[in-house]
């Protein structure tokens, strides 16, 4: 009887401690999706942070998950530098962002700040879609160019 009473209390305190560190896992490899698909990942990590910036300007305070939203940067990085890398020749509008990044790295901006900062503003920016919250890693210095 015991051992079925430690059962029914392990089974589900196993799933659920499977259930948390599972959530915690990267997120989707980038090199297995397509631009549009690429693009929305990088609108719904946005919008993510987005929510997270109102929420302090609401309630004031620090930002609720900043490790999370930290990850939600990187992932950006990653999708934008994936974007970029497949668009080096001048044939569709992906490439403006490929050529604003090397123009910031140029002007002597970070790389991770430039990839970031050409898909935000060519992309997005450039079609009014505006975020005002910052893109790259907080690890990722600002450069010259502002901020992305």
């Amino acid at each position: 009887m015991e051992a079925l009473g430690l059962i029914v209390i392990l089974v589900p305190v196993g799933l659920l401690l499977w259930f948390l560190f599972r959530s915690s896992e990267d997120f989707k490899d980038p090199s297995d999706m397509s631009d549009q698909e690429i693009l929305s990942a990088i609108a719904g990590q946005a919008d993510w942070l987005e929510k997270q910036l109102f929420h302090v300007a609401k309630f004031g305070g620090a930002e609720p998950h900043p490790e999370l939203a930290e990850r939600r940067r990187q992932y950006i990085f990653r999708l934008s530098k994936t974007l970029i890398s497949r668009h080096p020749q001048p044939i569709n509008l992906f490439y403006n962002a490929t050529k604003r990044a090397s123009q910031l790295e140029a002007d002597g901006v970070p790389h991770e700040v430039a990839v970031v900062q050409g898909v935000k503003q060519r992309l997005f920016e450039d079609n009014s879609i505006n975020y005002i919250a910052r893109w790259h890693s907080s690890s990722a210095s600002t450069g010259s160019a502002g901020d992305a």
